[in-house]
Order: structure tokens, then sequence, then C-alpha cells
């Protein structure tokens, strides 16, 4: 390992909020060229208010796929 993209505090409150859980669809006023510590307020404050939603997949099976082929 070179470096961290982050500072220690930074990748600490990015583990601790577990970001990567929610549908990135939620975060309307994030910007992707927003700073990091924006980004991180932001979901911070979301998260404080409850309106983020773990995301979770729709489960997909081969029967789904044969369901398109009839259309």
């Amino acid at each position: 390992m070179i470096k961290y993209r982050f500072d220690p505090e930074t990748i600490k409150r990015l583990m601790a909020l577990k970001w990567w859980q929610y549908d990135f669809g939620q975060f309307t006023n994030i910007k992707v060229d927003d700073p990091i510590d924006k980004f991180l307020d932001e979901v911070e404050s979301l998260k404080a208010a409850g309106k983020l939603k773990t995301y979770e997949s729709e489960i997909v099976t081969l029967a789904d796929f044969d369901r398109l082929d009839e259309k």
C-alpha cells in the first residue's frame, strides 16, 4: 500500500456510516464532485433524520427471464 485515499478520520466516518448499503438514488442533494466531507455530512444528516432506507435488491430467477422471452 502506497497511501490511503482519505485521512484516518474520514475513513472512520465512512466505515461507521456504511454508506454502501443505501441506494444512491436517495442521495439527491449530493453531486459526484462534492468534497468527501460534504458527502459525509449530507448522508449522516439523511440517516439521522430517518430518510435513508437500506437497499434491498429484487430477487430475479430464471423464470423471470423466460417471461421476458414470451413478450
